[in-house]
This record gives C-alpha cells, structure tokens and sequence, in this order.
C-alpha cells in the first residue's frame, strides 16, 4: 500500500495534473482557437437582470485571406450557425447578420466575412430567475472556413454573468466591439420604399428615397439573403432615375420558384439614411411579374397584365387608331377598292352581304390567330 502511493505521488499524480490542465481552457471562458478561426462568446453587459434581454456576440477572428460565410453564401460555402445550450427558461433568438463582404473566387462569388466578424444574439432570461448567483451560456458554434480549400470548424463557447436585481451596465471592454457590431447591421425601419419587376430574365429594383433624404448614392451593392434567385456574379448596373435609383438582376439560370418578394440587404458606403449613417439596408421589394423589362431606366416595366387600360378605353384607342390609318397615302387606294366593292354588293341579297362580312371578319381572326401562334412558339423556343 505505501508502495502503491509512492508510485501515485510520482508519477500518477503529475499525469493527472497535466490532464486537468489541459481539459480545464476548454472548459473555460475565452477564445477557443482553431487551425484558422478563434471564436470567443462575449457579453455586452457585465450582469443580467431577470426578464430583461440582453445581448450576447460570437467573435470569429479568422486568419489572413481566410474567410467564414453570410446567411447566404453565395455560390458556395456553408453559413456559421449556433446551437445553444442554455439555463431553462432562458430563449435564444436568431443571428442578426452583419451585411457581408463580396468574395470573388473565380468564377464563383460568395458573400461572407474576412479578420473579424460578431455575430449578434439576443438572450432573455426567465422573469422569475433567482438572483445573487451565476448563470453560464453554452453553446456549439459551428462553420466553414475557406481559402483556396475549405475546412468545416467547430467550438464549444461559454460565458459565465452574474444575475443582479438592478439593470445592467454595459461592459466597457465591449462597448467599441458592440458598437460598432450594431452599425454594420442593415437597417430595417426606414422611409425607403421598394419595389421590384421580373421578366423572364432579369429582375429590376426600384429605391425611392424618402423626402428628407439629400445624400448622392453613386454606387450600392445588392445581397439577396435567399440563395438561387440571382446570378451572383453578373454586374448590377446601379443607376439614378427620376425618383430614386433602380438596379437590374440577372436571374439564376437555375431556380427553385419564382419569389413573391425579392428580400436581402442593399450596401453603400454613402448611409442609408444620411452622409455616415449606417451602409446597410433591408430590402422587402413585392415582385411584379411584367412581360418585358423596359430599356428606359425611368420607367420599371410594360405591364404583364391587370395593369394596363381598361377594354372599353383599349377598345376606343384602337378605333382612333384605325382612323388615323385610313388617312395614309398608302390606304388610300385601298379605300377605293372597298368603296367599289360596297357598290357592287349593293344589288346583291342581304344573305350574301352577310356571308362576305362573316367571312372577311373570319379570315382577319384567323390571320391574328396564325401569326400569335407564330410569336409564342418563337418565345417557347
């Protein structure tokens, strides 16, 4: 038996230390490092207090020219997500996304973020938890890293805060990191109104600004957050009109369905809502579907249909119309032919003037008919 600690005391005893050694940093708060990601879960507060919501952030410090991906990544890649493992009682809500950085790696474009990205959650706590003691928030944050490869990471994150009675203070270690993480958020209540147009190839936005807005947008940028609506690399010809800006997208060769709404963020370094206000904006444009987008950049698109004139006005446009046609030189002879065919037909039965009018409107029918079937199959094909 004395032999037996002996031998635990000098040798057993320093292995076991080392062991403890090495699994307590992964059990404690801080960056967990990876081959090329450090992730830290970070707090904007020092406390928390019951039912009030507070704000929580995964910092990922990403190794040069190595990049971690958006909520929609592009033409590749995969988006950073969390799995929490919280107190019960406590709610997690979703990511609030940065806007991302344009990543080309040719011929592919993939949206993401490259040095240093926080990614902010909102926690709130039970109303009725007990104060005076600590609480520690957990959670898996896994993603995809790349470079010229990529390599899938993973981290198991905690942070440790104390449950106080009073209202939090914010940590002043993290005020500059938060702040500046909530100004690269898009902004979503604004005065900007939306709208968007698709025809068969392309889909064009439409930004009216809102009257007090006075900042020239010379260039912006447009990430949508739902992946195969977009051809990510082609150009997006930003451009002024008459009452705001507009910008055209080439619609994916290939795609899941058509979208009701075209919805993600819009970049510019000029603000959204004045000279060095935030560069980012949600965008909710409704989709209109039209038959073709028009050249003119002030005018969005000639209605598909539902939109245009009523019948009746459609119906009295044609006919001027078709006045105005019997007044060109190169009708003119052909008047005269109708007029000498109405005399012949004079003396003729009433039957057989009907069945020469029935006739020739059916053979205008028909003739419409022809070359609409023409027009479509040229369009189908």
């Amino acid at each position: 038996m004395l032999n037996f600690a002996i031998r635990f005391k000098n040798r057993l005893l320093p292995a076991f230390a080392a062991f403890i050694s090495g699994v307590l940093p992964l059990l404690a708060e801080g960056p967990v490092h990876t081959d090329y990601v450090a992730a830290e879960l970070v707090s904007e507060t020092t406390s928390i207090q019951p039912g009030t919501p507070f704000n929580v952030g995964l910092r990922m410090d990403m190794k040069p020219d190595w990049h971690t991906y958006w909520l929609n990544p592009g033409d590749s890649g995969l988006e950073t997500r969390i799995k929490w493992n919280l107190p019960e009682g406590f709610d997690a809500g979703p990511i609030k996304w940065p806007y991302p950085e344009r990543i080309v790696m040719e011929p592919l474009v993939n949206f993401g973020y490259e040095r240093e990205v926080m990614l902010l959650v909102e926690i709130t706590p039970p109303a009725d938890l007990e104060t005076d003691i600590d609480v520690t928030l957990e959670a898996r944050a896994e993603w995809l890293v790349c470079k010229e490869i990529c390599l899938p990471g993973e981290a198991d994150v905690r942070l440790i805060l104390p449950v106080r009675a009073m209202a939090p203070e914010i940590d002043p270690d993290m005020a500059e990191r938060f702040s500046q993480a909530k100004s690269e958020l898009p902004v979503e209540d604004s005065e900007w109104i939306f709208k968007a147009y698709m025809d068969e190839e392309s889909i064009r936005v439409t930004a009216e600004p809102p009257e007090w807005h006075d900042n020239q947008i010379d260039d912006a940028f447009f990430f949508p957050d739902v992946p195969e609506i977009i051809e990510n690399a082609a150009l997006q010809n930003w451009r002024r009109t008459d009452d705001g800006y507009t910008f055209d997208l080439d619609r994916a060769a290939i795609y899941a369905q058509v979208p009701n709404e075209i919805t993600g963020v819009l970049v510019s370094e000029a603000g959204w809502r004045g000279t060095g206000s935030e560069p980012a904006i949600y965008v909710n444009a409704p989709v209109e579907r039209v038959d073709k987008l028009q050249d003119d950049a002030s005018a969005a698109a000639l209605p598909l249909d539902g939109n245009g004139p009523g019948l009746p006005l459609a119906i009295l446009f044609a006919f001027i119309g078709g006045i105005i046609l019997n007044l060109m030189p190169c009708v003119f002879p052909i008047i005269s032919l109708k007029i000498m065919g109405f005399v012949k037909q004079a003396g003729e039965s009433h039957a057989a003037v009907a069945k020469h009018g029935l006739l020739f409107a059916l053979g205008v029918l028909v003739l419409f008919w022809v070359l609409a079937g023409l027009l479509i199959a040229l369009r189908a094909a």
